[in-house]
């Protein structure tokens, strides 16, 4: 019986350790149980949101010509002036 005995007491210090720790455990989380603030996007209360992605993109045009091609046009609007 002693080794029953010892196995019932092994059994009791491990289920009260856990127990004790349970305890601590709730405790922790009822203190640190404040109010958690969300942070919210600088966008969130705007009335029109996303409206740049519903525009149709300009088709880039191909010309065969590098004076007149659309990359030639930005150039000089760009740098030269």
């Amino acid at each position: 019986m002693s080794v029953q005995d010892a196995l019932c007491s092994v059994a009791l210090a491990s289920s009260t350790a856990a127990l004790a720790g349970a305890a601590a455990f709730e405790s922790m989380l009822s203190s640190a149980a404040a109010p958690v603030q969300v942070k919210r996007r600088w966008d969130d209360d705007v009335v029109f949101k996303n409206q740049a992605r519903t525009e149709p993109k300009q088709q880039k045009r191909f010309i065969n010509d590098t004076v007149r091609s659309d990359f030639h046009r930005r150039f000089l609007d760009r740098y030269i002036k």
